[in-house]
């Protein structure tokens, strides 16, 4: 993505192509092709390369090994099932329709027939957003009992009952790194996750975390370290601050 993140890019022999099926009821070969043309222009492949390598010894499944079925569903929802992550996206039609209600006020001074045109470039954007997000929780295990919740508890001391910590971390974690790739839609701007008041308050909490991290993930990704114990005391640091 073209963000905050294109320093951090790894080397082109690294690229990979994620598969993209097509589950829905309706199938549509131009919106799937629109999808894998964005994937790639976004660079998800190098990002999820890289947070694997964020990830060091709590990595699980390989980005390699990851693909994209799109079901039937609300834009911007996903999922992570083994190394399939479900994608929620309607048709072109419904998707152009719904993203062009939402962002209507923002497209003042654009033509009516480019307004179309926006509304597809965003949702399809928003999408391949969330198979960003959902690839890092299928690379990362923050289960109760897990490496990851252990060594973040022994490290921190923080309380983790029933893995409330260590899943805040893990959704921390991939919102930070979805502000760090964010790509800027023209005239929206930047799609990096902000916690809003309208939020829910758990995932308005996350978007927090993630916004609190992004600064310190973006410098373990700059300088190709993997996750450490002082990274575990920064991120108690950064939970204590938004619980307060």
């Amino acid at each position: 993505m073209d963000g905050e993140g294109t320093e951090t890019a790894p080397k082109q022999e690294m690229r990979f192509n994620m598969r993209v099926d097509d589950a829905r009821q309706r199938k549509d070969a131009a919106q799937q092709f629109a999808l894998s043309e964005r994937l790639r222009a976004d660079n998800v492949d190098l990002a999820l390369v890289q947070v694997h390598k964020f990830l060091g010894e709590y990595s699980g499944n390989s980005p390699q090994d990851f693909s994209v079925q799109l079901v039937d569903g609300r834009i911007g929802e996903g999922t992570i099932k083994g190394k399939v992550i479900e994608l929620q996206l309607p048709g072109r039609e419904q998707t152009i329709s719904e993203t062009s209600v939402f962002i209507e006020p923002l497209l003042k001074d654009v033509w009516n027939e480019d307004k179309d045109k926006v509304a597809e470039e965003l949702s399809i954007a928003l999408a391949v957003s969330t198979v960003l997000h959902e690839g890092i929780h299928g690379m990362l295990d923050s289960r109760p009992g897990s490496k990851f919740a252990s060594d973040f508890e022994a490290t921190t001391g923080f309380p983790n009952e029933q893995g409330r910590a260590s899943t805040l971390l893990d959704e921390g974690i991939a919102y930070a790194v979805q502000g760090i790739y964010a790509p800027d839609i023209e005239p929206i701007g930047s799609l990096a996750p902000v916690a809003r008041d309208t939020d829910e308050r758990e995932v308005r909490q996350r978007k927090l975390l993630g916004e609190k991290l992004r600064p310190v993930v973006q410098e373990y990704l700059n300088k190709g370290k993997s996750i450490d114990a002082d990274f575990f005391e920064r991120a108690k640091q950064a939970m204590v601050q938004i619980q307060t």
